[in-house]
């Protein structure tokens, strides 16, 4: 798909055009961003974790928020040009501020407590594969060059760490819903929890049933086999 093409440029920065037994390759940097409706459906989660960092947003339900925003909408539309001019020296300083950030970032370098924390939080969402480490590991570090924090800490780990596993988390989190509603039921009725097998493993190297005959079942007699 177009997305998929869109997500291996970006990863390879490198963008080959073939067509009419032409072929021509050129750099290409540049960050996707996309966004979505979560309700018109979901994407394929393989497809998903090839996007680095994702944000969950909600509605505004502050009104007066909501007249800012409206407010700020109006004015760009009744005249762009002045608009970006006033917030021209905001943007100049934070297009200073990234630069220096982008200068930085050869000269931080991630510990082992860094390494260990962003593993472990990855291992308890059940993600598949290292990208989400990967990404939570730079995601670190260009914080840390953005607030111009000369160490990688464990608190810049935390503070992007839901952005790199909001679409990566694998919880069934209906299944531990049920598990807890019978759970509730049966403390609320005053019966004991089953025990499932006394070695504490569930129900792991329990035999499957084995095959039992029709007539030991319903003691239906089964038909005569004619020899030829």
């Amino acid at each position: 798909s177009l997305v998929d093409q869109l997500l291996d440029v970006a990863a390879s920065q490198v963008n080959i055009i073939e067509r009419d037994g032409i072929s021509h390759s050129h750099p290409a940097s540049f960050v996707l961003i996309g966004t979505m409706n979560r309700e018109e459906g979901e994407l394929r989660p393989q497809l998903l974790d090839r996007f680095g960092l994702a944000l969950a947003l909600e509605n505004y339900h502050d009104a007066a928020l909501r007249q800012q925003i409206i407010r700020a909408r109006l004015a760009f539309d009744l005249d762009p040009q002045r608009f970006r001019q006033r917030f021209e020296t905001q943007q100049r300083q934070l297009m200073e501020t990234i630069q220096r950030a982008r200068a930085a970032l050869p000269a931080l370098e991630f510990n082992d407590a860094v390494l260990i924390h962003a593993s472990e939080l990855c291992v308890a969402a059940h993600v598949d594969g290292l990208r989400a480490d990967l990404v939570m590991l730079r995601a670190a570090r260009a914080l840390a060059a953005l607030q111009g924090d000369t160490a990688i800490t464990t608190a810049h780990v935390d503070a992007v760490a839901e952005l790199a596993l909001f679409h990566r988390r694998r919880i069934d989190q209906s299944h531990n819903g049920s598990h807890q509603q019978h759970a509730s039921q049966q403390q609320n009725t005053g019966q004991q929890p089953a025990v499932e097998n006394a070695s504490g493993d569930d129900d792991y190297g329990a035999m499957p049933p084995q095959p039992v005959e029709t007539i030991h079942i319903k003691g239906v007699k089964p038909l005569p086999v004619k020899k030829r």
